[in-house]
């Protein structure tokens, strides 16, 4: 029986919100440079001050602010110049005294430390700006130099502290790094974070009628070309845009319209590799999916819904498979598959074949979810953008995505029926660009743009669930909630963009 959307969401978010308990205990050390994207695993606070030392930030003389603070122009003063400091370089350690009139100075660039006083060994805490300064003297006695303004001595500086503190928290848990958060973060000296462990997600097509290629053993297996067959478009869509969420989407290829092949070797990757989630689409031409139910039942797992009041996209699964143990997977027979060549039907049928895995892969008690989506392109890229990444959101812990609001336009293409009626003389009633549905929540791909006004999204006229090139000109959804007649020009639409943001 189908359940509507709002049901199927509900379903999505509590027994995702459930097994994120499980996925957040789980943690990897990532790299700062591989660490953009990554959910934090802990919150991060700041181990020091920052900057540790107080630094120049223009170029000029530090000195004492009390011994130079009666410059003008009548009356300058005269510096002598102890030495010359730059960014990276060690502070000095000067005579602090005055001689014969002149006061002490070290000549500081742009980042460099201030002098310490000899005296007391505290930093000097002025600066004059070299622009007011003069050189009267070089050589055997060193630089002398005139000052007609007295010291700054708070904004010429950065001082200990000023940008983080210790303890200042840097990154909350449970937060999408982003490459501020690393800027921050390298700041104040770390190298790597403990991030949650990344999502694995595993897409397998089914159907006889499909081409595809894969890489095994560093050796590329093409099938030939066939007039017959039709590319695999969903196995590489749903992988890249799985990548793209900042997900280890990983494609397993194709197999043949046959239950037995397909429970075979999904209970072989159950075994040998660790799936957070495996999406399986079926039907590109057929329009039915036939084969994905019988592997769920063979596999035993539970199916939580079958069916979502959505279109496209409304022949989706979702299930829960078992965990696996290595005992439990089929040995691969002769011929180098899951059974004799037979089975497999078309001779030049390329199918994956077994990749080798070790038992002490297996993770106890994981219970990955399993998705089966129609093979229509469109239908499934709607279901998985809004059944399957809201699933994926729940696991990593992140908050549910809101809409962005935003106007309907027309096509320019196009044109309003808002001309008086030739009967009456009263507007026509405008027309709708995109229809919806009394129980049904819809989905329609269209163009999203951003203005000084507002966003604006032109809903695309052909919306065939398997014609790509409408909706490869695209680059979002329109969301028309059940109950709701359509949408038409001037309507406030919510408005998803095709792939989910990390944050």
């Amino acid at each position: 029986m189908a359940v509507s959307f709002a049901e199927a969401r509900k379903i999505i978010r509590s027994i995702g919100a459930e097994r994120s308990i499980r996925i957040a205990q789980d943690e990897e050390m990532v790299t700062l440079d591989q660490a953009a994207g990554r959910v934090s695993k802990d919150g991060i606070v700041s181990p020091i001050n920052t900057p540790t030392f107080d630094s120049a930030t223009m170029h000029g003389y530090a000195v004492i602010a009390q011994q130079a603070s009666y410059a003008t122009p009548a009356h300058p003063l005269h510096l002598r110049v102890l030495g010359i400091t730059a960014a990276g370089d060690a502070p000095l350690m000067v005579d602090d005294q005055i001689y014969s009139g002149t006061i002490p100075c070290v000549e500081v660039r742009v980042g460099a430390p201030f002098p310490t006083a000899r005296s007391n060994g505290r930093p000097f805490d002025g600066l004059i700006a070299i622009e007011h300064t003069q050189i009267i003297q070089e050589g055997g006695q060193g630089r002398i130099v005139r000052a007609s303004n007295p010291p700054l001595t708070s904004w010429h500086k950065r001082i200990v502290g000023s940008d983080f503190r210790q303890g200042d928290i840097i990154l909350a848990k449970g937060v999408v790094v982003e490459p501020k958060h690393v800027m921050a973060l390298a700041s104040v000296g770390f190298k790597d974070i403990a991030a949650v462990r990344e999502i694995r997600v595993g897409v397998i097509s089914v159907g006889s009628e499909l081409v595809t290629a894969m890489v095994q053993d560093q050796h590329l297996y093409q099938q030939p070309a066939a007039p017959h067959k039709i590319p695999d478009s969903n196995g590489y869509y749903l992988t890249s845009i799985l990548r793209d969420m900042g997900v280890e989407g990983i494609y397993l290829g194709a197999v043949p319209s046959d239950a037995q092949i397909l429970t075979s070797y999904l209970r072989d990757r159950l075994v040998h590799s660790r799936f957070d989630i495996i999406i399986a689409t079926e039907g590109a031409m057929s329009g039915q999916m036939e084969q994905i139910p019988k592997c769920i039942e063979m596999l035993k797992g539970a199916v939580h819904f079958r069916q979502v009041m959505m279109n496209p996209g409304s022949e989706v699964i979702f299930a829960s498979l078992p965990s696996m143990d290595p005992t439990s997977a089929l040995l691969p027979m002769e011929n180098n598959f899951y059974g004799p060549a037979a089975v497999l039907g078309a001779d030049d049928f390329f199918t994956p074949p077994k990749t080798p895995g070790q038992a002490g892969q297996v993770v106890d008690g994981n219970s990955p979810a399993f998705f089966g989506l129609l093979g229509a392109p469109i239908a499934s890229a709607a279901a998985f953008r809004f059944i399957i990444t809201p699933y994926i959101r729940h696991l990593s812990g992140t908050p549910e995505e809101q809409a962005v609001m935003g106007k309907v336009m027309q096509a320019e293409s196009s044109f309003m029926r808002q001309t008086p009626n030739r009967s009456t003389g009263t507007p026509a009633p405008a027309e709708l660009l995109a229809k919806g549905h009394t129980h049904v929540d819809v989905f329609r791909h269209g163009t999203v743009r951003s203005y000084h006004s507002g966003v604006v999204v032109e809903i695309s006229r052909e919306q065939s669930p398997a014609k790509t090139s409408p909706f490869a000109s695209s680059n979002g959804w329109v969301h028309i909630p059940r109950g709701h007649v359509g949408m038409s020009a001037g309507d406030v639409a919510e408005i998803f963009p095709f792939c989910s943001p990390k944050s």
